[in-house]
């Protein structure tokens, strides 16, 4: 018997989230509940119209800052993912405000 693509994404994920992602990052109920109790916060307080856009850079943001507190230990790519998602939101603000649909254009930094 042959299987659909997608069986194979499952078994992909099964092995990736009950094993090494699992042990990396902790029970992912007390990471959901952190995630999401920190994203209600946000919005609680919110003294501004967010796009969704916006608010999905700073959910992302979110869920990197809760596998942080709730994760067994420290993962480089936690801190380096929630930067990125924090600078998108950024980004996605600031375009608003100027009023740009596009990106404007900028060199990038020289290393």
């Amino acid at each position: 018997m042959t299987h659909p693509i997608r069986s194979s994404i499952l078994f992909e994920g099964i092995k990736l989230t009950c094993g090494d992602r699992n042990e990396a990052y902790g029970d992912p109920k007390v990471n959901m509940a952190c995630a999401g109790e920190l994203k209600a916060v946000l919005r609680k307080y919110a003294a501004r119209d967010i796009s969704p856009e916006e608010w999905e850079a700073i959910d992302m943001t979110m869920t990197k800052m809760s596998r942080v507190v709730t994760g067994p230990k420290p993962k480089r790519d936690n801190y380096t993912d929630g930067s990125v998602y924090f600078a998108i939101a950024g980004e996605m603000a600031l375009r608003a405000d100027m009023g740009l649909d596009e990106p404007p254009a900028i060199s990038p930094p020289s290393e």
